[in-house]
Formats: C-alpha cells, sequence, structure tokens
C-alpha cells in the first residue's frame, strides 16, 4: 500500500510537469508556416523566431507540417472519432457498471413501484 501511494504520487507529478510543460511549450512557441499552395500551418516547437512576423521561415518538409497540423489540431480538425468513442464507452461501460452497483448494494432496482417510501411518525 505504501508503495501504491509513492507511485501514484511520483506518477501525478510527472503528469502535471508533462501538461504545464506543454502548456508552455504550446504559449510560447507557436508559429505558423505557409505551403506553396498557401495553406497556412500551426504548430509549436521550441525555434528561434526569425523577425516579429508569426509565419516563419520553413525548414520541414510538406509532410512534416502536415503531419504536425494534424497531431496539434486533431480535435478541431476530425472530432467525429473522439464523438463516436464517447458514444461507445457510454454503451459498454455504464450499464455493466450500474449492474455492478446493483449487486453490491444488495438491492434489485430493477421496477418502478408507484408509491412513496414508509413514513415513520415519532411521537
Amino acid at each position: 500500500m505504501l508503495n501504491s501511494n509513492r507511485y501514484r504520487s511520483q506518477t501525478a507529478r510527472f503528469l502535471l510537469l508533462l501538461y504545464v510543460g506543454m502548456l508552455v511549450n504550446g504559449i510560447l512557441f507557436l508559429h505558423a508556416h505557409r505551403l506553396a499552395d498557401g495553406t497556412i500551418i500551426t504548430h509549436a516547437h521550441p525555434y528561434k523566431p526569425v523577425g516579429k512576423d508569426p509565419i516563419q521561415p520553413n525548414n520541414h518538409t510538406q509532410q512534416e507540417l502536415l503531419w504536425l497540423d494534424a497531431v496539434t489540431n486533431v480535435l478541431y480538425t476530425n472530432p467525429e472519432p473522439f464523438f463516436w468513442l464517447a458514444v461507445f464507452m457510454a454503451a459498454f461501460t455504464v450499464p455493466p457498471a450500474v449492474r455492478f452497483l446493483a449487486r453490491i448494494s444488495g438491492r434489485r432496482h430493477t421496477a418502478f413501484r408507484h408509491r412513496g417510501p414508509p413514513v415513520y411518525v415519532v411521537i
């Protein structure tokens, strides 16, 4: 038990530092590149800025830029898989959880009875 709490604490610290690092990277190093067809790709990684222009010189290949754009903006470009994942999780995890909770509570809540709970009068 002592080790599991220590590992939980270490994992939580690591994830917090990773999140803060990603947040700082996205704030400080977000920049854009213009492709040959005029498409503007935005992504974030450490770089040395050249001038004040938000569109920086490009030293990436077009495939790298498209991949970086897809990874950076995955939630905005194609949200349908995440929607279907949420539907799948709701359909296949919520009913078993409800059955499990009904089993451990000792009562079966299978039907609605059309009466209120009993009233106890204390005199």
